[in-house]
């Protein structure tokens, strides 16, 4: 991610920016795995709420930008995965239900 940023500033070349975009999908499958091996999933959540927000100020100080941070999606992502996994996810259960 770093090489990613480092090359939005100072353009060192298409080589840093694929090594760069590696790092999203490595994210992503960080949260994947954080979820099957953590005890708590508020916390797990919070946790990255709190990342996110904290980490939000740098973002627009930094890129001039009035987006949210990749944080955000992340936890965007956490928070529909524990949804699918809960027990009162009813509209899969329907769809589920509908298709045997």
């Amino acid at each position: 991610m770093t090489i990613d940023h480092l090359n939005r500033i100072y353009s060192f070349g298409i080589a840093s920016e694929i090594i760069g975009r590696l790092s999203m999908p490595l994210f992503a499958w960080g949260i994947a795995k954080g979820i099957v091996r953590s005890g708590d999933i508020r916390k797990y959540i919070f946790r990255l709420l709190m990342l996110a927000i904290v980490s939000q100020v740098p973002y627009w100080y930094f890129f001039q930008s009035h987006q949210l941070n990749i944080c955000f999606t992340l936890l965007d992502g956490l928070i529909i995965l524990t949804i699918i996994r809960s027990d009162y996810n009813w509209i899969l259960n329907m769809e589920y239900i509908a298709y045997q």
